[in-house]
């Protein structure tokens, strides 16, 4: 049985999520840098990086990115 989502479900509009779009450059400036500090891919750096920018506690179960997170004094959800 194939599932379908009511037509009106948007996730866009249901979730309180801004797009932002960043330069090439940027990425250089701000995630590569948090990448080589803590050992992380780019892609988990650009998670570690809008915790930080943002304020948010991050959710992660990888261990690397724990470290980084505890490294750059980024709360972690669920952490006593």
């Amino acid at each position: 049985m194939r599932r379908r989502r009511p037509p009106s479900w948007n996730a866009w509009g249901v979730l309180p999520v801004a797009i932002g779009y960043r330069p090439a450059t940027w990425l250089a400036r701000q995630i590569l840098p948090l990448a080589r500090r803590f050992h992380l891919s780019a892609y988990d750096a650009a998670y570690l990086e809008l915790a930080i920018r943002e304020g948010l506690p991050l959710a992660t179960l990888d261990d690397d990115l724990r470290r980084g997170a505890a490294g750059a004094g980024v709360a972690l959800v669920g952490a006593p």
